[in-house]
Protein backbone atom coordinates (compact mmCIF):
# COMPACT_ATOMS: atom_id res chain seq x y z
CA UNK A 1 0.00 0.00 0.00
CA UNK A 2 2.95 2.10 0.90
CA UNK A 3 4.83 1.75 -2.96
CA UNK A 4 1.31 2.46 -4.60
CA UNK A 5 0.88 5.96 -2.67
CA UNK A 6 4.17 6.48 -3.24
CA UNK A 7 4.04 5.85 -6.90
CA UNK A 8 0.53 8.05 -7.27
CA UNK A 9 2.23 11.07 -5.39
CA UNK A 10 5.34 10.39 -7.70
CA UNK A 11 3.12 10.66 -11.20
CA UNK A 12 1.08 13.22 -9.46
CA UNK A 13 3.76 15.64 -8.72
CA UNK A 14 4.97 14.87 -12.50
CA UNK A 15 2.13 15.64 -14.03
CA UNK A 16 1.40 18.69 -12.39
CA UNK A 17 4.99 19.93 -12.85
CA UNK A 18 5.42 18.79 -16.52
CA UNK A 19 1.77 21.12 -17.25
CA UNK A 20 3.03 23.87 -16.35
CA UNK A 21 3.21 26.83 -18.78
CA UNK A 22 6.50 29.47 -19.39
CA UNK A 23 6.59 32.29 -21.22
CA UNK A 24 8.09 31.22 -24.46
CA UNK A 25 8.37 34.29 -27.04
CA UNK A 26 8.23 33.60 -30.96
CA UNK A 27 11.29 35.74 -31.37
CA UNK A 28 14.10 37.77 -29.97
CA UNK A 29 15.84 40.69 -30.84
CA UNK A 30 19.15 42.48 -29.36
CA UNK A 31 18.30 44.61 -26.44
CA UNK A 32 20.98 47.62 -25.69
CA UNK A 33 21.92 47.14 -22.04
CA UNK A 34 25.23 46.99 -20.63
CA UNK A 35 25.52 44.20 -17.89
CA UNK A 36 28.15 43.77 -15.43
CA UNK A 37 29.65 42.30 -12.18
CA UNK A 38 28.68 43.29 -8.78
CA UNK A 39 31.03 43.48 -6.01
CA UNK A 40 28.88 40.71 -4.24
CA UNK A 41 25.44 38.54 -4.02
CA UNK A 42 22.50 40.03 -3.01
CA UNK A 43 21.52 38.66 0.81
CA UNK A 44 18.49 40.66 1.24
CA UNK A 45 15.76 43.16 0.00
CA UNK A 46 13.42 45.74 1.22
CA UNK A 47 11.51 48.53 -1.07
CA UNK A 48 14.31 51.13 -0.42
CA UNK A 49 17.21 48.66 -1.05
CA UNK A 50 19.26 45.44 -0.68
CA UNK A 51 21.97 44.25 1.08
CA UNK A 52 25.20 42.11 -0.38
CA UNK A 53 27.16 39.68 1.29
CA UNK A 54 30.17 41.71 1.61
CA UNK A 55 27.80 44.57 2.96
CA UNK A 56 27.84 46.86 0.88
CA UNK A 57 24.26 48.31 -0.13
CA UNK A 58 22.42 49.10 -3.09
CA UNK A 59 19.84 52.02 -3.46
CA UNK A 60 18.24 54.51 -5.26
CA UNK A 61 21.78 55.76 -6.64
CA UNK A 62 23.19 52.12 -7.00
CA UNK A 63 26.13 50.41 -4.99
CA UNK A 64 27.34 52.51 -2.07
CA UNK A 65 30.86 53.08 -2.43
CA UNK A 66 30.92 52.19 2.27
CA UNK A 67 29.62 49.05 3.85
CA UNK A 68 27.90 48.49 6.70
CA UNK A 69 28.63 47.22 10.07
CA UNK A 70 29.01 43.42 10.21
CA UNK A 71 25.86 41.89 10.69
CA UNK A 72 23.69 44.84 10.01
CA UNK A 73 21.54 45.03 6.62
CA UNK A 74 20.10 47.68 4.72
CA UNK A 75 17.41 50.07 5.90
CA UNK A 76 16.73 53.17 3.98
CA UNK A 77 18.87 56.31 2.75
CA UNK A 78 16.70 58.93 4.13
CA UNK A 79 17.80 61.97 2.74
CA UNK A 80 21.10 61.13 2.37
CA UNK A 81 21.39 59.42 6.20
CA UNK A 82 22.17 55.83 6.12
CA UNK A 83 19.89 53.62 8.46
CA UNK A 84 20.83 49.93 8.86
CA UNK A 85 20.08 47.43 11.73
CA UNK A 86 20.32 44.07 12.71
CA UNK A 87 18.50 41.03 13.62
CA UNK A 88 18.68 42.48 17.49
CA UNK A 89 17.36 45.51 17.95
CA UNK A 90 20.18 47.49 17.11
CA UNK A 91 20.25 50.41 14.71
CA UNK A 92 23.10 52.59 13.17
CA UNK A 93 22.84 55.93 11.16
CA UNK A 94 25.86 57.10 8.99
CA UNK A 95 28.24 54.62 10.98
CA UNK A 96 28.60 56.26 13.74
CA UNK A 97 25.30 56.84 15.80
CA UNK A 98 23.76 53.54 17.28
CA UNK A 99 20.50 52.79 18.93
CA UNK A 100 19.36 50.03 21.25
CA UNK A 101 15.66 48.95 20.57
CA UNK A 102 13.34 45.81 22.32
CA UNK A 103 12.22 44.89 18.95
CA UNK A 104 13.93 44.73 15.18
CA UNK A 105 13.75 47.69 12.59
CA UNK A 106 12.39 46.95 9.35
CA UNK A 107 11.80 50.31 7.94
CA UNK A 108 12.90 53.71 9.06
CA UNK A 109 12.65 57.07 7.97
CA UNK A 110 15.10 60.21 9.28
CA UNK A 111 13.62 64.17 9.21
CA UNK A 112 15.62 66.82 11.37
CA UNK A 113 16.05 64.91 14.79
CA UNK A 114 12.83 62.64 14.37
CA UNK A 115 13.22 59.00 13.36
CA UNK A 116 10.54 57.36 12.40
CA UNK A 117 10.41 53.14 13.11
CA UNK A 118 8.38 50.32 12.27
CA UNK A 119 9.56 47.39 14.15
CA UNK A 120 8.84 43.35 13.19
CA UNK A 121 6.17 43.21 15.68
CA UNK A 122 4.17 45.87 13.92
CA UNK A 123 4.45 48.43 16.47
CA UNK A 124 5.51 51.86 15.10
CA UNK A 125 7.12 54.82 16.94
CA UNK A 126 8.30 58.39 16.36
CA UNK A 127 12.43 58.80 18.55
CA UNK A 128 14.00 61.84 19.13
CA UNK A 129 17.65 61.22 18.28
CA UNK A 130 19.03 63.88 20.36
CA UNK A 131 17.20 63.06 23.32
CA UNK A 132 17.01 59.19 22.96
CA UNK A 133 13.54 59.40 24.10
CA UNK A 134 10.26 58.14 22.15
CA UNK A 135 7.48 61.02 21.39
CA UNK A 136 5.23 58.22 19.97
CA UNK A 137 4.50 54.81 20.08
CA UNK A 138 1.87 52.88 18.91
CA UNK A 139 0.93 48.84 18.59
CA UNK A 140 -0.87 47.02 15.54
CA UNK A 141 -2.21 43.64 15.42
CA UNK A 142 1.04 41.84 14.75
CA UNK A 143 1.68 40.07 11.10
CA UNK A 144 3.46 36.86 10.78
CA UNK A 145 3.23 36.66 7.03
CA UNK A 146 4.98 39.72 5.11
CA UNK A 147 5.94 40.92 1.74
CA UNK A 148 9.75 41.60 2.06
CA UNK A 149 9.38 44.99 0.42
CA UNK A 150 8.26 46.55 3.45
CA UNK A 151 7.64 50.46 2.43
CA UNK A 152 9.56 53.39 4.17
CA UNK A 153 7.55 55.96 6.99
CA UNK A 154 7.07 59.06 4.45
CA UNK A 155 7.24 62.12 6.03
CA UNK A 156 5.07 65.21 4.48
CA UNK A 157 5.35 68.47 5.71
CA UNK A 158 3.53 68.14 9.49
CA UNK A 159 2.38 65.10 8.95
CA UNK A 160 4.47 61.44 8.91
CA UNK A 161 2.64 58.18 7.06
CA UNK A 162 3.33 54.83 8.52
CA UNK A 163 2.81 51.83 6.20
CA UNK A 164 1.63 48.71 8.69
CA UNK A 165 2.25 44.66 8.41
CA UNK A 166 -1.56 44.88 8.36
CA UNK A 167 -2.74 46.67 5.40
CA UNK A 168 -2.91 50.11 6.45
CA UNK A 169 -1.28 53.46 6.50
CA UNK A 170 -0.92 55.23 10.16
CA UNK A 171 -0.99 58.87 9.65
CA UNK A 172 0.75 61.11 12.70
CA UNK A 173 1.38 64.64 13.40
CA UNK A 174 4.49 65.70 13.93
CA UNK A 175 4.26 68.57 15.89
CA UNK A 176 1.80 67.38 18.03
CA UNK A 177 3.12 63.71 17.94
CA UNK A 178 -0.66 62.96 17.93
CA UNK A 179 -2.57 60.11 15.65
CA UNK A 180 -4.53 62.00 13.10
CA UNK A 181 -6.11 59.41 11.14
CA UNK A 182 -5.58 55.86 9.87
CA UNK A 183 -5.94 54.71 6.21
CA UNK A 184 -6.98 51.40 5.42
CA UNK A 185 -5.57 49.85 2.12
CA UNK A 186 -5.82 46.11 2.65
CA UNK A 187 -7.65 44.83 5.06
CA UNK A 188 -8.94 41.04 4.08
CA UNK A 189 -5.71 39.52 2.14
CA UNK A 190 -3.80 37.08 3.83
CA UNK A 191 -0.26 38.77 3.04
CA UNK A 192 -1.12 43.02 2.88
CA UNK A 193 1.44 44.72 4.56
CA UNK A 194 2.32 47.90 2.62
CA UNK A 195 4.62 47.83 -0.17
CA UNK A 196 4.12 50.89 -1.88
CA UNK A 197 4.20 54.81 -0.19
CA UNK A 198 5.20 57.54 -2.24
CA UNK A 199 4.20 61.29 -2.92
CA UNK A 200 4.59 61.68 -6.85
CA UNK A 201 3.97 65.27 -7.66
CA UNK A 202 2.01 65.60 -4.84
CA UNK A 203 -0.33 62.87 -5.08
CA UNK A 204 -0.38 59.75 -2.85
CA UNK A 205 0.02 56.72 -4.31
CA UNK A 206 0.07 53.47 -1.83
CA UNK A 207 -0.07 49.99 -2.45
CA UNK A 208 0.24 46.54 -0.85
CA UNK A 209 0.57 43.40 -3.05
CA UNK A 210 -3.28 43.52 -4.00
CA UNK A 211 -4.32 47.08 -3.59
CA UNK A 212 -3.28 50.37 -4.94
CA UNK A 213 -4.81 53.36 -3.86
CA UNK A 214 -4.23 56.96 -4.97
CA UNK A 215 -5.42 60.27 -3.41
CA UNK A 216 -5.27 62.62 -5.82
CA UNK A 217 -6.76 66.20 -5.90
CA UNK A 218 -8.60 65.47 -2.57
CA UNK A 219 -10.50 62.30 -4.20
CA UNK A 220 -9.68 58.50 -3.65
CA UNK A 221 -8.86 55.89 -5.93
CA UNK A 222 -8.50 52.21 -5.72
CA UNK A 223 -8.39 48.82 -7.50
CA UNK A 224 -7.15 45.86 -7.00
CA UNK A 225 -4.32 44.82 -8.78
CA UNK A 226 -2.15 41.12 -8.16
CA UNK A 227 1.25 43.21 -8.30
CA UNK A 228 4.11 41.05 -9.01
CA UNK A 229 6.68 43.87 -9.33
CA UNK A 230 6.30 47.57 -9.80
CA UNK A 231 8.38 50.81 -10.38
CA UNK A 232 7.58 54.50 -10.45
CA UNK A 233 8.65 58.05 -12.09
CA UNK A 234 7.58 61.51 -11.61
CA UNK A 235 4.11 60.87 -13.11
CA UNK A 236 3.32 57.26 -13.77
CA UNK A 237 2.79 54.06 -11.76
CA UNK A 238 4.01 51.26 -13.31
CA UNK A 239 3.15 47.39 -12.40
CA UNK A 240 3.31 44.03 -13.59
CA UNK A 241 0.66 41.69 -12.38
CA UNK A 242 0.46 37.93 -11.63
CA UNK A 243 -1.80 36.98 -14.94
CA UNK A 244 1.45 38.43 -16.73
CA UNK A 245 0.64 42.06 -17.70
CA UNK A 246 2.45 44.99 -17.26
CA UNK A 247 0.10 48.31 -16.88
CA UNK A 248 1.27 52.21 -17.18
CA UNK A 249 -1.17 53.70 -14.85
CA UNK A 250 -1.64 57.44 -14.02
CA UNK A 251 -1.81 58.85 -10.39
CA UNK A 252 -5.92 58.66 -10.93
CA UNK A 253 -5.11 55.05 -11.59
CA UNK A 254 -6.19 55.08 -14.91
CA UNK A 255 -4.68 52.92 -17.57
CA UNK A 256 -2.37 54.75 -19.89
CA UNK A 257 -0.91 51.73 -21.57
CA UNK A 258 -1.54 47.78 -20.82
CA UNK A 259 -0.06 44.47 -22.20
CA UNK A 260 -0.57 41.07 -21.64
CA UNK A 261 2.44 38.50 -21.89
CA UNK A 262 1.01 34.59 -21.84
CA UNK A 263 2.33 32.75 -18.66
CA UNK A 264 4.99 35.42 -17.89
CA UNK A 265 6.22 36.05 -14.40
CA UNK A 266 7.76 39.68 -14.34
CA UNK A 267 10.69 40.09 -11.59
CA UNK A 268 11.61 43.89 -11.67
CA UNK A 269 10.30 47.02 -13.96
CA UNK A 270 12.41 50.24 -14.39
CA UNK A 271 12.19 53.42 -16.74
CA UNK A 272 14.54 54.69 -18.86
CA UNK A 273 13.29 57.70 -21.46
CA UNK A 274 10.08 56.83 -20.73
CA UNK A 275 10.85 53.00 -22.13
CA UNK A 276 9.55 50.53 -19.90
CA UNK A 277 11.95 47.15 -19.41
CA UNK A 278 11.10 43.84 -17.42
CA UNK A 279 12.94 40.84 -16.10
CA UNK A 280 11.07 37.81 -17.05
CA UNK A 281 11.70 34.74 -14.96
CA UNK A 282 12.54 32.15 -17.61
CA UNK A 283 15.50 33.98 -18.88
CA UNK A 284 14.04 37.15 -20.62
CA UNK A 285 14.28 41.53 -21.34
CA UNK A 286 11.41 42.98 -21.96
CA UNK A 287 11.33 46.61 -23.60
CA UNK A 288 8.29 48.78 -24.28
CA UNK A 289 7.82 52.08 -25.98
CA UNK A 290 6.02 54.74 -24.10
CA UNK A 291 2.50 53.49 -25.22
CA UNK A 292 3.46 49.73 -25.26
CA UNK A 293 2.93 49.69 -28.96
CA UNK A 294 6.05 48.30 -29.70
CA UNK A 295 7.62 45.38 -27.82
CA UNK A 296 11.22 43.65 -27.76
CA UNK A 297 12.16 40.52 -26.19
CA UNK A 298 15.55 40.15 -25.91
CA UNK A 299 17.39 36.66 -24.01
CA UNK A 300 19.33 36.89 -20.50
CA UNK A 301 20.59 34.28 -18.05
CA UNK A 302 18.45 34.58 -15.03
CA UNK A 303 16.84 32.21 -12.52
CA UNK A 304 13.69 32.81 -11.27
CA UNK A 305 14.45 32.48 -7.76
CA UNK A 306 16.91 35.15 -7.69
CA UNK A 307 16.54 38.44 -5.63
CA UNK A 308 16.57 41.39 -7.38
CA UNK A 309 16.06 45.02 -6.71
CA UNK A 310 15.81 47.72 -9.40
CA UNK A 311 16.87 51.44 -9.29
CA UNK A 312 16.40 54.19 -11.96
CA UNK A 313 17.32 52.48 -15.29
CA UNK A 314 19.05 50.21 -13.44
CA UNK A 315 18.22 46.25 -12.60
CA UNK A 316 20.03 44.18 -10.20
CA UNK A 317 20.11 40.16 -9.55
CA UNK A 318 21.87 38.10 -7.73
CA UNK A 319 25.68 39.51 -8.43
CA UNK A 320 24.85 40.92 -12.17
CA UNK A 321 23.87 44.74 -12.86
CA UNK A 322 21.77 45.68 -16.67
CA UNK A 323 22.33 49.12 -16.88
CA UNK A 324 19.92 50.45 -19.58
Amino acid sequence: MKYIITSFLLAFLFTACSSKQYFEPKETTKIQKKISDTPAYIKNINAAGATLEDNRFLDQYGISSIKLKKGYFFINNSNNDIISANKSGDLNINGNLDFKFKSRVIAASLKGNILALIFADNSMALYDIKSQEFKFKKYQKVSYLNDTRVAMPLFLETLVLFPTLDGKVIVVNIQTFTLAKTLTIDPTSEINNIILLKNLNDDLVIASSNIILSLSNNKAFKKEFFIQSYTTDDNYIYIATLDGRILKLSTTLDIVASKKFRFAKFEALTVKNENVYAIESQGFIVKLNKDFSKVFIDEISFEDDENTFSSKNKIFFENKLITF
